[in-house]
Formats: C-alpha cells, structure tokens, sequence
C-alpha cells in the first residue's frame, strides 16, 4: 500500500481520513483547524503563508496519489448579497487576493507529473500561479471537473474566449495549457451544470483511471473536491487534508 511522504503532517490519533478531508472547504476557502489564536490561524490561512505550514510533497507508490487545491479566492465570493447570481460574476476571476494566495501556494509545492484544471477562469489562474516555476510541465484542462451548481461563476466560456483573454494571456504557463480534450469532453458529459455530483465524481474517477501519470495534481472548486472525496467517489481509499489556503487536500486513488 502507499503511503504519505514523511514531508507530510501526519494525521492526529483517533481522527478518521474521512472526516479531515471534509474539514476546511467552507467559506472563502481557508482552512479552519488549528491549534492557536482564531485570529492568528486566520491571518495564516487567507494569506497562504505560515513558517508551519507542510510543504505539499508527493511520492507514487502503487497507487495514484491525487492532490486537490482549491482555487484562491473569487470575484464572487466577495460580491454583495443577492448580487452572486447576477452575469456580472459569468465565470468570475480570483481577486488580488486570490492571485497573491496562488502566488504563496507555489513556494511550497513539488512537481507532479500532470496538473489536470477546470476550464472555470479562477482555476486556470490558480494553476498557472501556482506551477509557474515548472516550465516543462504538462497541465490538461478539462470540464469534467467544473464546479457543480447552477450560478453564473460557475458557467464556462468557450476556448476561443478563453484565449483572447489578455488577462489569461499573460498568466505564465497558460500558453501551454492543453486544451485539446475539451470539446469532445463537453459532448460527452452534455450540459455540465446540469450534471449530479455522483456523475461528475464518476466521470473524473473513470478520467484518471485512463491515464499514465501515477502522481497527479487537481485545480477545481470546493463542491466538486468535497464531493470527490467523500463518499460520493466509491474508489478513493484514502484522504488526507492539508491545511494551506487554497490547497485543500490530498488523497489516494485506487
């Protein structure tokens, strides 16, 4: 069986994988369990910084290790209230913050052999912050792993959109952003907002399977990681929550 690198925390006795890997997905995204002052771990967490903090360090084994990050925080989950639903969140972006919470993550991540985003503005942006440093690394976009939920921020534009995005454009890594899977993808899930959650989880579970890559990191959304991680996903055997804004946690995969 795999295991954890020693470079991880380990899990504390008598808590269950399953119930700290549903822990610290509520809100902006930051994590809420920690030892000292709220006030202390809540600077800690919305900067994405911390000289505590683990550094997020994979290894394969004979299984495939998945880490899941969250995207740093959006435009719309700072919008005012009743506003959220409105187009002017369509796919919305990450704030300042969000950029500088991505920026943070990097400084402590190792390279996987494939970085698998959502086609959602705030994910590509918090991936290519967060793997700048890596110049030859392969990073797959796909729809498969869109957040689920029937609200403007969480509804993609097309590719061609996408990549006249100047702001996109200059995010370093996008340009080599494999896009190529993504419209045959959508053909096959149809209308992804109108997806369930069993199906979504599914279809990423059965994504994975077909893939080479043995060590691989997730971009997405908050729902759709909590619903891949919990029992929804009948094939992950193994979860294990980092505590680091925006990353989330990581698990194994059968």
């Amino acid at each position: 069986a795999a295991h954890p690198s020693p470079t991880m925390p380990r899990r504390s006795k008598g808590s269950s994988p399953g119930n700290r890997g549903r822990k610290g997905e509520r809100g902006s995204g930051s994590s809420s369990s920690s030892s000292r002052s709220p006030g202390s771990a809540r600077r800690r967490e919305e900067n994405g910084a911390g000289s505590r903090a683990p550094r997020i360090a994979l290894r394969s084994g004979s299984k495939k290790w998945i880490t899941c990050i969250r995207h740093g925080q959006s435009q719309a989950q700072t919008a005012i209230r009743g506003e959220r639903r409105t187009s002017r969140y369509l796919d919305a972006p990450v704030t300042g913050k969000g950029l500088q919470q991505a920026k943070n993550l990097s400084d402590r991540v190792e390279k996987p052999e494939l970085v698998v985003v959502s086609t959602l503005t705030r994910a590509l942006q918090t991936a290519c912050l967060v793997f700048k440093k890596f110049k030859d690394l392969k990073i797959i976009a796909t729809p498969i792993v869109c957040e689920l939920g029937k609200i403007p921020e969480n509804t993609p534009r097309s590719i061609e959109e996408l990549k006249k995005d100047y702001n996109l454009q200059m995010l370093p890594g996008f340009d080599r952003i494999d896009f190529s899977n993504v419209s045959a993808e959508m053909k096959m899930i149809g209308e992804s907002r109108s997806r369930s959650s069993e199906q979504a989880c599914l279809q990423f579970c059965n994504w994975l399977e077909k893939r080479p890559e043995r060590v691989i990191t997730l971009v997405g959304h908050s729902t759709f990681i909590r619903k891949f991680t919990g029992s929804v996903a009948p094939r992950i055997m193994w979860i294990f929550c980092v505590h680091v804004h925006p990353c989330v946690c990581v698990c194994v995969c059968v």
